[in-house]
């Protein structure tokens, strides 16, 4: 029974507002669907064609807005999506990466690359520079909004363009205009601020440039063939910024675009101006994406996201594009790397990831998985097709092939409730254009008895798809609404409605109320720290204060209290919020840290210092361990864990045998300027085959500490001899733990001699 659900989905009677609103919009449409040939066609082709796109278009803005509020409950939900948000908001400053502050844990987290003093997200450039525009109007959340009404229009005219030489050629057009409007996999990605709603609309923008500008070098009239190359020059200009936005959704589109280009002319010359032109085009977008790349990684040609897993993750080298052992990354995706990937990236791997990829993504085309069929009609075997196979729609054809093939070699599944199968939501505006190509070639072949039956068979086709949204895709959005707490991590008016929330600090435990609440520019590091206390710590309590709040993490240790003295003691405040409950009841409350340690102590986890700033052949991540002070140590597992020893393995993590010693490189805090300060580690015995060197301090002023973690120690903590250290007056003091095997480190206590 378990296979079948996940075969077929969860049905059930429409279970709220939403899905009883489409129930009945599929019920109306379904009735004038029974409506004789001549009015149904009035719906699909006789009225203005301006007015009709133009209420579809909006229609679907004001779905996908409705999407934010019933749904989202208001703002990003996922860790994607508010990673999107931070640096879409501080991109409207201006930065693709800003100065890290001291002490850095309190900013360092998951989908934030921290590297040479500076800190940045991890995603390409191109949806945060959109969001960034949002964010200078006020309103980041419309994006989603106004791209879903773009798409509307661009898949209209894309409907148009492919289906040029079809006798339905406008009512098709507007089929495929309706099918993005009731697409309730759109309504999410046109939602939530993630890249795929304006990755699609840029696949289609240059599917649609590349399609006209074949059409007007056929002409080969002097001034055609202008404004042709024109096109492809737009073509290669959006499909740049899609290299920006989402690098690997461009291959597909790429070669589409090429591939018309190519069979634009059948002269050599001609042909190769028209792929130039289309590189030409390729260049701003790319040097956006190489500008964001340095910024944040310091190097052109590094990918940030690469950039992050390897040094928040491991085992090395498990975050790449293609096959091979040792790929999956156990800290991000530990349970789907266990699970799907015991022999690591095969190719049987990569076809099990991508076919349930294609079994989610049936269900996002159009809600009711049958449906999707009609994606494949205009390739199939048969007259209609083959007369009406014109090159655009082969071009359309050959992206939707590549683009699967594309993210085959990546091998993360990338599904969840809502976002359905994501890598593939990019195609939806083609696949909705080629479906309603293929319902037409399906009516063309049936004729004479179904001679005015398309607009009929259309408004049907769109009726199913809403009323499969109504009973058996909005259990899936439900899903995405009831999870994590079933509210963002971070709502404004939560902390302004506090009392006195006004300016100061607010400590968040979530990665994603962080991000939300996050703006560089209340940072010191980036504002100037001669700034801080008046913006934290306003000099006149009567006087009216501009909001003024400074989103630190709280690590539950001794660095909330640092941070709390570097900032001037102003208030602070906690915002509570569960992901756990269900739902989650989140408040502000007003707390201030207090001193943890002993009175003469400083205490900092280890954990708090996740993810490192580099690693080399090792990795660390933050394990639960009971027993523990905060309950967590973080755990450093180095390349002799892959020897052939089988009691030495972990998580069935065994790469090739030649072990040696990896290396964690991070920081720890200092309270003061004192210039001599003690360091006592306290580490975690677990009896799992280890050897750690712990390495703090600048030579010549630094100490080391070894052990060994072998049968039979004793379990459990223990700390380590205490040492002194001389800091100078440093903010901060390098960190090096060598790990061979696996190692569990606590805490450190830090006390001035």
């Amino acid at each position: 029974m378990t296979r079948l659900a996940v075969l077929l989905g969860h049905w059930s009677a429409p279970p709220d507002v939403a899905a009883r609103g489409a129930v009945l919009v599929a019920a109306l449409l379904m009735a004038l669907a029974l409506l004789p040939g001549q009015r149904a066609r009035g719906l699909l082709a006789d009225h203005s064609r301006t007015l009709v796109i133009t209420i579809s278009a909006f229609l679907a803005g004001f779905l996908s807005l409705g999407y934010v509020v019933l749904y989202l409950h208001g703002g990003p939900r996922i860790i994607d999506a508010t990673t999107y948000f931070l640096q879409g908001r501080a991109l409207s400053h201006g930065a693709f990466a800003w100065p890290l502050s001291d002490p850095s844990e309190a900013v360092r987290g998951r989908f934030l690359y921290a590297h040479d003093g500076r800190i940045g997200g991890i995603f390409p450039p191109g949806y945060p520079l959109l969001l960034a525009i949002g964010f200078r109007l006020g309103a980041p959340m419309v994006v989603g909004p106004f791209t879903a009404i773009a798409l509307v229009l661009v898949t209209y005219a894309l409907g148009r363009s492919l289906a040029r030489n079809l006798d339905e050629r406008e009512a098709s057009a507007r089929t495929a205009a309706h099918l993005s409007v009731v697409c309730a996999a759109l309504r999410y990605h046109t939602a939530d601020t993630m890249a795929h709603g304006v990755s699609a609309l840029e696949i289609a923008v240059a599917l649609l440039a590349a399609s006209e500008g074949a059409r007007w070098l056929s002409s080969r009239a002097p001034e055609d063939v202008r404004t042709g190359r024109l096109l492809f020059l737009g073509a290669g200009l959006v499909l740049g910024l899609l290299g920006a936005t989402r690098p690997v959704s461009a291959i597909g589109a790429g070669v589409a675009v090429v591939a018309l280009a190519f069979s634009s002319s059948s002269r050599t010359r001609a042909r190769l101006g028209s792929v130039a032109v289309v590189v030409v085009g390729l260049l701003p977008g790319l040097g956006l994406l190489l500008l964001s790349q340095h910024a944040v990684t310091g190097h052109w040609l590094a990918s940030t996201q690469r950039a992050y897993y390897a040094t928040s993750d491991g085992p090395p080298g498990c975050f790449r594009y293609g096959f091979g052992a040792g790929i999956g990354c156990l800290e991000e995706h530990g349970d789907f790397v266990r699970d799907r990937l015991p022999h690591g990236y095969t190719l049987l791997a990569a076809l099990l990831t991508t076919l349930r990829r294609l079994h989610l993504h049936l269900r996002d085309v159009l809600s009711f998985e049958p449906l999707a069929l009609l994606v494949v009609v205009p390739f199939l075997p048969f007259g209609a097709a083959r007369a009406q196979r014109t090159g655009p729609i082969r071009a359309a054809g050959l992206l939707l092939v590549v683009h699967v093939l594309a993210y085959a070699p990546f091998y993360f599944d990338g599904d969840y409730p809502g976002g359905g199968a994501r890598f593939f939501a990019d195609l939806l505006p083609v696949e909705h254009v080629l479906a309603a190509i293929g319902l037409a070639l399906l009516v063309a072949r049936a004729r004479p008895r179904l001679r005015h039956a398309y607009p009929r068979l259309a408004l049907a086709v769109v009726a199913l798809a809403l009323f499969a949204f109504g009973v058996h895709t909005v259990n899936d959005h439900r899903e995405l609404a009831a999870r994590d707490g079933g509210s963002p991590m971070f709502e404004t008016h939560l902390v302004q409605g506090a009392n006195g929330a006004d300016h100061g600090l607010v400590y968040f435990d979530t990665d994603h109320g962080f991000d939300l609440a996050y703006d560089p520019q209340q940072d010191p590091a980036v504002k100037g720290a001669s700034k801080e206390s008046e913006s934290l710590a306003p000099k006149d309590p009567d006087a009216p204060v501009p909001i003024s709040l400074r989103a630190v993490r709280r690590r539950n240790d001794d660095g909330d209290r640092l941070v709390y003295d570097k900032a001037g003691k102003p208030a602070s405040f906690r915002y509570l919020f569960d992901p756990q409950a269900a739902p989650a009841e989140p408040k502000v409350e007003s707390w201030t840290p207090t001193r943890i340690g002993p009175r003469d102590s400083w205490r900092f986890e280890a954990e708090s210092s996740w993810p490192p700033l580099e690693q080399h052949d090792a990795w660390a991540e933050p394990v639960w361990i009971d027993g523990l002070s905060n309950g967590r140590a973080l755990v450093a597992t180095g390349p002799a864990i892959y020897g052939v020893e089988p009691d030495s393995r972990v998580d069935g993590v065994e790469p090739a045998p030649g072990a040696s010693t990896g290396e964690i490189v991070t920081t720890l805090p200092v309270p003061g300027s004192d210039a001599i300060w003690t360091f006592t580690p306290r580490i975690v015995m677990r009896g799992i085959r280890g050897h750690a060197e712990l390495i703090i301090g600048t030579a010549p002023d630094q100490v080391t500490w070894t052990w060994d973690d072998i049968p039979p120690a004793m379990l459990g903590p223990r700390e380590l001899a205490t040492q002194n250290i001389a800091t100078h007056g440093q903010a901060t003091v390098p960190v090096l733990l060598r790990v061979s095997g696996q190692v569990a480190w606590d805490r450190t206590m830090v006390r001035a001699r």
